[in-house]
């Protein structure tokens, strides 16, 4: 039996909006860069329809509330790359 080390990087952040295009690019490629594997992120303005903009090859949300307006809103991003069983994600409207 062998026992191999497991190491999770997280981050939390207050990401004051990411409704820009760019703001968006920069925060993923920050996480890339990072090596995080859970982005907890808060703040992040983005409507229920606007959240699937936040995914791409290394990150997918699991996790998100956002709020009716571009305010508020929290979401949990993963690494693509992680080897787990997600058994469920759900999305709420409340911010």
């Amino acid at each position: 039996y062998t026992s191999a080390s497991l190491t999770l990087n997280l981050i939390s952040v207050n990401a004051r909006g990411l409704n820009n295009p760019h703001k968006r690019t920069t925060v993923l490629e920050f996480l890339r860069k990072k090596n995080i594997d859970f982005a907890m992120i808060q703040e992040s303005h983005l409507w229920c329809k606007d959240v699937g903009r936040l995914a791409s090859k290394f990150y997918h949300p699991i996790a998100t509330s956002s709020a009716a307006t571009k305010c508020k809103g929290v979401m949990v991003l993963c690494k693509c790359k992680l080897k787990l069983d997600v058994i469920d994600s759900w999305m709420m409207q409340v911010g």
